[in-house]
């Protein structure tokens, strides 16, 4: 598996988390301020700084959805599905997740009509977890993955040029799984940079976070067989 950064633009805010895009625009979620560019680099909208931390995002049929949570080490069942409109960032809707996470509602992305929520943690001791939702937000069913993404899961999105979802946390390390999120379809892959979340683009290019160089960097993943092509 290899992944290909090519151009880049920069951020205007830190602490980038989430990252979102409708193929017109891209929308970078920096913990407490979601800000909206074209696929230039221009700046075209910031939203007022939000309460709580705010994680993952995703775009969906004309709306933009963040996981939002309190972000407790000691437990909390403060977490939601934070809704915006994408033209004006003004928020639409909050969905309350709280009985299904207990430390960081962290990443959030949707695929065939379903929206995958993943869990965040303080350390790298818990097997990596999320729970797939309908559009109503009730859960339909919750996914434990026999994998430590270090500080769990942050990003994640599916990948249509691929059949499958890429996940990632905090570090430079990452990984293609099949929808059923069997272990045993995981391929492991590293980043030349440390990841924060990803949205598909087109065809095999998708969007990245990096949070440590304050920019948003296009990049090319492809499969590459075991003898390195």
């Amino acid at each position: 598996m290899k992944l290909t950064p090519s151009k880049s633009f920069p951020v205007v805010e830190p602490g980038q988390q989430g990252i979102a895009t409708d193929g017109k625009h891209v929308y970078v979620q920096c913990t407490t301020v979601l800000l909206k560019y074209d696929l230039k680099g221009k700046l075209l909208a910031k939203s007022d700084k939000r309460r709580w931390h705010h994680g993952g995002i995703a775009h969906h049929e004309g709306r933009i959805y963040a996981a939002v949570s309190q972000c407790a080490k000691t437990k909390t069942r403060n977490h939601w599905v934070g809704v915006y409109d994408p033209r004006d960032l003004e928020q639409l809707a909050m969905h309350d997740v709280g009985d299904r996470f207990e430390i960081c509602a962290g990443g959030i992305a949707c695929h065939d009509g379903r929206f995958y929520v993943a869990e965040s943690y303080y350390d790298n001791d818990h097997d990596d977890y999320l729970v797939v939702f309908d559009d109503k937000f009730k859960a339909i069913r919750p996914h434990r993955i026999a994998f430590k993404c270090p500080y769990g899961i942050q990003g994640l999105d599916y990948l249509p040029a691929l059949g499958k979802f890429m996940v990632n946390s905090h570090g430079r390390e990452y990984y293609l799984i099949d929808p059923s999120f069997d272990v045993g379809t995981l391929q492991l892959g590293r980043a030349p940079f440390a990841l924060q979340d990803v949205a598909y683009l087109e065809g095999s290019t998708v969007l990245l976070n990096d949070r440590a160089g304050k920019r948003v960097v296009f990049a090319r993943i492809d499969e590459i067989g075991d003898d390195g092509r």
